[in-house]
């Protein structure tokens, strides 16, 4: 979407929520989408994206912002397919892994977050399961072993307890 062309009438006709201060431009893009008459690919580079040390999203405050825009996001898609009548199954499955993206975020968090997303996804594929390449390799392991919602449960415990451990100042003696 980096290096998208579209037509003069798709850009007169797209409306997007102003008020995202991090995603408005995936926002954008989607809502874009949702006014185009037709959706073609070039299979060639047409950029590259290179991502600096120190950009990601490691606050609470921030990070919980950027996931609740991507989950509005994807929630404003859901209901523009569905009112179309072009929620297929394949989408259905597909935004049930964008959705798992932010999941394992939520979880650590706000677990309740994460467990009203886990289940939407669920209502969207009751046999979800993430992809291999959404999934980090020990997660994948475990993933084998535990189902999803003990394993994301047990993940954002430990993460907030990691958090809380690397937060806490040492004391000089």
């Amino acid at each position: 979407t980096s290096s998208a062309l579209y037509a003069r009438r798709t850009l007169a006709e797209t409306r997007w929520d102003a008020a995202l201060s991090k995603l408005n431009d995936w926002d954008f893009f989607i809502s874009a989408a949702l006014c185009a008459r037709t959706i073609a690919t070039v299979e060639s580079i047409a950029y590259r994206w290179r991502q600096h040390a120190g950009e990601r999203i490691v606050n609470t405050s921030s990070f919980l912002k950027n996931a609740n825009e991507f989950f509005r996001i994807l929630e404003k898609l859901e209901l523009a397919l569905r009112a179309q009548g072009t929620m297929t199954r394949p989408r259905e499955l597909r935004l049930a892994q964008y959705l798992y993206k932010e999941l394992r975020g939520a979880y650590r968090f706000d677990p309740d977050l994460g467990r009203r997303k886990l289940a939407h996804i669920l209502e969207l594929d009751p046999d979800f399961a993430p992809r291999d390449e959404e999934m980090s390799q020990l997660f994948r392991a475990l993933g084998r072993l535990i189902p999803l919602h003990p394993l994301l449960t047990a993940y954002g415990t430990a993460r907030r307890l990691a958090d809380r451990i690397t937060t806490v100042p040492r004391q000089n003696k």
